[in-house]
């Protein structure tokens, strides 16, 4: 038929590949499923200007300092970040870990480690020698959780660690460009790299701070069949519901995906002229194609507070974010080059998904014997719903389960499931036989033009209704 196979893709059981157009109709009528390969992109907003006032620092943002000064930091358990890169250490023999392969570094000191790998360096050539973010999306979503130093978010209070989980174990595998920019087939290989290791490096948690559109069901998408496949192998996967808000049915690939942690974002009542915590305006939200709501839970993502490499496309496009009173940021496991780090206020979902990656690690700590369904359930089940300044509440499609309680979640002792009623092994199965996928129960009614749950009443402006525009889906459903 012609074409080149450029990469296996085991997780999905598929292969990237470059084929001819004529060739596509022969595969279809030969039973294999061609798609595209689809873009991605970062899930940050670097459009706020920084502050002088209180400086919210993601572990404040977040509320995670009472855990932190208990000694609650992420300990042992490893997250994982599909993204842009890391900065390079301070030299290149910091790198001190037993080489894996040409495109894999790894470091550990102080009973914590890093593992770098670098899709964008080519596998056949010279080792990879030290770490890089071109585009610095991905230092600052990692260190929105790892980093550890200690910082005051206001001169009253106790130093605390600027992340979320400072002494959680760190993966990160390069999958995005400089422009933040990636495709299926190189995100798709990042998480099937992540969970082939996920024994090896303990993984329990997998960040995507990123998003691509929709054009398919969820079942049907090769980027969400890889994250179903890291759900069905034990790992807790925290997506970014995607900064295409404030609109409804604009959550992005794979925030739309029923099963994951999708995780939206709110501006702070400190950063608004209400004093009122506030959706914020970007933060995508649901129903998804398939009619389940989304996102999840909500956290702090607007203005958050970390590092990014002051040669980055981001930093140059954040410049107005740069904080003046830069301190030095800590790794832990190995020396950063401080000169060439700077601390900037960034927005977006891809902050607000680190946090909550960040929570999970630090619940995992404390009770790892939970499942990714108990966990989830955990989050959602002791979320708060989250106000604004004129409304009682957001509807449940722009806010899920409400704004995430850290302290609830991590010292919560119920042991519920979610995604109950779902079999996730029956939905990876395609389009086989005995193949089973699943709608939600949101349901339109154009004549009031809201949204609101099947069988029970429209409230127009209640908890479970939503006055959204209603976009339409052209795609089709099976169940």
């Amino acid at each position: 038929m012609g074409g080149t196979v450029l990469k296996p893709l085991a997780i999905i059981n598929g292969v990237s590949a470059e084929v001819p157009a004529s060739a596509i109709r022969r595969l279809e009528r030969a039973g294999l499923m061609v798609t595209p390969n689809h873009a991605v992109r970062a899930s940050a907003e670097p459009k706020e200007t920084g502050t002088n006032g209180f400086t919210l620092y993601p572990s404040a943002a977040v509320r995670a300092h009472t855990l932190l000064h208990q000694g609650v930091q992420g300990s042992g358990v490893t997250v994982a970040f599909v993204d842009s890169g890391f900065p390079p250490l301070a030299s290149e023999r910091e790198w001190n870990g037993p080489r894996i392969d040409k495109q894999t570094l790894h470091a550990e000191a102080n009973g914590r480690f890093i593992i770098y790998r670098d899709l964008f360096h080519p596998g056949t050539g010279s080792p990879l020698k030290n770490s890089s973010d071109p585009y610095g999306h991905g230092t600052h979503v990692v260190m929105t959780v790892a980093d550890n130093r200690l910082e005051r978010p206001v001169p009253a209070f106790a130093q605390i660690p600027v992340g979320v989980a400072p002494r959680s174990n760190i993966v990160v595998v390069r999958a995005l460009d400089e422009n933040g920019h990636g495709s299926y087939a190189r995100v798709i290989e990042a998480i099937d790299w992540i969970v082939a290791n996920r024994a090896t490096y303990n993984i329990r948690v997998l960040n995507l701070s990123l998003d691509g559109s929709v054009v398919v069901p969820y079942w049907k998408d090769p980027l969400a069949q890889a994250v179903m496949r890291a759900w069905a192998e034990g790992i807790v996967v925290v997506a970014s519901a995607g900064n295409q808000g404030p609109a409804p049915m604009t959550i992005g690939v794979p925030g739309n995906v029923p099963y994951v942690i999708t995780v939206g974002a709110i501006k702070s009542g400190r950063y608004t002229t209400s004093g009122y915590d506030e959706l914020a305006t970007y933060s995508s939200t649901g129903p998804t194609e398939s009619k389940f709501v989304k996102p999840d839970v909500l956290v702090p993502g607007s203005r958050t507070i970390a590092v990014l490499p002051t040669a980055s496309t981001l930093a140059a496009s954040a410049s107005a974010a740069l904080l003046k009173d830069n301190g030095t940021p800590v790794l832990g496991t190995a020396s950063l080059d401080a000169q060439a780090l700077a601390y900037h206020q960034v927005s977006g979902t891809s902050m607000a998904a680190a946090e909550v990656s960040g929570i999970v690690a630090l619940l995992l700590e404390q009770q790892p014997y939970l499942t990714n369904n108990q966990v989830k359930y955990r989050l959602t089940s002791t979320a708060t719903p989250a106000g604004n300044a004129t409304d009682a509440q957001y509807s449940i499609w722009q806010q899920g389960a409400g704004l995430v309680d850290t302290v609830a979640a991590v010292t919560g002792i119920s042991y519920q499931s979610a995604n109950s009623g779902m079999d996730i092994q029956l939905d990876l199965r395609g389009e086989e036989l005995g193949a089973v996928h699943y709608l939600g129960t949101t349901a339109y009614d154009p004549s009031t033009q809201s949204f609101y749950f099947t069988n029970q009443p429209i409230g127009s402006g209640s908890y479970q209704s939503w006055a959204g525009d209603y976009q339409s889906w052209a795609g089709d459903y099976q169940s």
